[in-house]
């Protein structure tokens, strides 16, 4: 498979807060980046990077991607058969860890669809057939209307508050779930392992 073209968008993800120990985002931002092979096949990868939280930008990955999609570049050279080939081409290229992720993403995609397989396929002899997923919530409201959809795992952002108020927060989020759905809680970083072994 050889990449004939390649561009990207940035896409508005619209408002929308989200509290994490880091800060806050307000509005989200990504990045699409679509490729197309020589038979006319098309996939997009996303860079969604997290500002203030990542090493980088959303300016910066897409300054990354707009140096990628040039007529010039690398990937319009590049024999891609497999994942490893994937690799081999993003150690060759300098980008930022969203960018190399759309890359990584859009490429994977095009060669599941001409080869007819899933992702896991090509990178597992032996997949998994699901892999359960997450929902993020903020409140009872929120954890319900996951739920209602089928979501049976809720993700919940630690380290806004005293922990005391925190734990009583996630008591009454399992009291009203129940023991079947998942809880999981992410930190940011805003404790010591320490203190994560301790709470």
């Amino acid at each position: 498979m050889r990449v004939r073209s390649a561009s990207f968008t940035r896409v508005d993800l619209g408002t929308g807060q989200i509290h994490a120990a880091w800060g806050t985002i307000d509005r989200r931002q990504v990045a699409h980046l679509t490729v197309v092979d020589e038979t006319g096949e098309t996939a997009t990868g996303e860079a969604a990077p997290i500002p203030g939280y990542m090493g980088e930008s959303l300016e910066q990955t897409c300054a990354a991607l707009e140096e990628i999609t040039r007529t010039d570049s690398p990937l319009y050279g590049a024999h891609i058969e497999g994942p490893d080939d994937i690799m081999k081409l993003l150690d060759t290229l300098p980008l930022p860890a969203s960018a190399a992720h759309a890359l990584d993403h859009a490429l994977l995609t095009l060669l599941a669809r001409r080869a007819k397989r899933s992702i896991p396929s090509l990178l597992s002899p032996s997949p998994r057939a699901a892999v359960a997923s997450h929902a993020l919530v903020t409140d009872l409201a929120s954890a319900r209307q996951a739920t209602r959809r089928g979501v049976t795992a809720l993700k919940v952002k630690l380290g806004l508050r005293p922990w005391s108020e925190e734990l009583m927060r996630l008591e009454i989020l399992r009291q009203e779930m129940g023991p079947e759905i998942a809880i999981r809680v992410d930190l940011n970083g805003s404790w010591t392992l320490d203190q994560a072994t301790a709470a």
